[in-house]
C-alpha cells in the first residue's frame, strides 16, 4: 500500500470495516510533534492504513481552528467544547490518527474509541502508540528552532531562550509521564517507539501485533520529515550549550525519554 493508493479518509462505517477486515488495529499516536510522528504515519501506510491522517493536511478545513499554533489566538483552549466536538466528528474519519492535535487528546480519543458501539464487535482493538526524541532536551531544541523558522519567534535574549527550552522540556517530560502512568496501571495499551535511539519496523510491527517478516528486526525506520543538515549544526550548538536542562544527566538516550522504556516492552 502507498500514499498515492489511500483514500485516507473515510466514513465512520469505513474505519469500522478496516479494523475489522485488515491488518490493523486502530491506532492512536500519541507521540508529540518533532519526535518522528512523520514517519510514523509513512510505516502505518505503508502496512496498510490508508484512512490515516496527514498532520494539517487531511483535516477538515472547518475545524482547522483546533491546532493551536504559536502566534494564533488560542482558540481551542477559548471553545474546548467546541473543540473537542469538532475532534470526536474527525477521530470519526481516520483508523490512524498521528501528530497534533491529536497526540495530547490521547485519553478523550481512547475514550471515544471504547465507547463507540460499532467496534463492539470488531476482533481487533486499539493500540497506542507513544514516539520518543532522544530526549527531552532534543525535542525542546528541535522545537524552539521549529517556532523560529515558520512562526518567526525569536527569544529576545539567552535567559529568554533558556526559560523557553526550560518551559519546552517540562511540557514533554510531562506528556511521556502520563503516558507511561497510563501504561503502568492498565489503563490504556501504550507502547513506545523511538527511532532515534536505533528501534526499527521490528519494533513498531511488534507493538501493533503484526507478523514480522525477514528482517524487520535491524530494518531501520524511514527517515521521513529529516532536519536538513544547517538545522543539525544548529541543533548541535544548542545541544551543547543547554545540556544542564536535560533531565537525568546530558547523555542520549540515557533518560527519561529512551533509556527506561525498553524495560516498558
Amino acid at each position: 500500500t502507498t500514499a498515492g493508493t489511500c483514500p485516507r479518509a473515510g466514513t465512520r462505517e469505513e474505519v469500522r470495516r478496516a479494523v475489522a477486515h485488515g491488518a490493523l488495529p486502530r491506532v492512536i499516536g500519541a507521540g508529540l510533534p518533532h519526535t518522528g510522528t512523520t514517519t510514523l504515519n509513512s510505516m502505518l501506510v505503508e502496512f496498510g492504513c490508508c484512512l490515516s491522517t496527514d498532520n494539517t493536511k487531511q483535516i477538515n478545513k472547518s475545524h482547522a481552528w483546533i491546532w493551536d499554533m504559536p502566534r494564533r489566538p488560542p482558540r481551542c483552549a477559548q471553545r474546548e467544547g467546541a473543540c473537542l466536538e469538532a475532534m470526536r466528528s474527525e477521530f470519526e474519519r481516520f483508523q490512524c490518527v498521528t501528530d497534533d492535535p491529536w497526540a495530547v487528546r490521547w485519553r478523550e480519543l481512547l475514550q471515544w474509541h471504547r465507547a463507540d458501539d460499532g467496534f463492539r464487535d470488531v476482533g481487533k482493538g486499539v493500540v497506542v502508540i507513544a514516539t520518543l526524541a532522544k530526549s527531552p532536551i532534543d525535542y525542546a531544541i528541535t522545537r524552539l528552532l521549529f517556532e523560529r523558522r515558520y512562526f518567526a519567534i525569536r527569544q529576545a535574549n539567552e535567559s529568554a531562550v533558556e526559560a523557553r527550552l526550560r518551559q519546552l522540556v517540562h511540557y514533554y517530560t510531562a506528556h511521556e509521564e502520563a503516558l507511561r502512568a497510563a501504561a503502568a496501571a492498565g489503563r490504556a495499551p501504550v507502547h513506545f517507539v523511538c527511532w532515534a535511539c536505533g528501534d526499527t519496523y521490528g519494533t513498531l510491527k511488534r507493538s501493533l501485533g503484526l507478523a514480522l517478516a525477514e528482517g524487520d528486526e535491524g530494518r531501520a525506520a524511514p527517515r521521513a520529515n529529516a532536519a536538513p543538515a544547517w538545522q543539525k549544526a544548529q541543533k548541535e550548538v544548542l545541544r551543547a550549550r543547554y545540556a544542564h536542562l536535560q533531565p537525568g544527566g546530558s547523555e542520549p538516550c540515557r533518560n527519561l525519554a529512551c533509556w527506561p522504556r525498553r524495560q516498558w516492552r
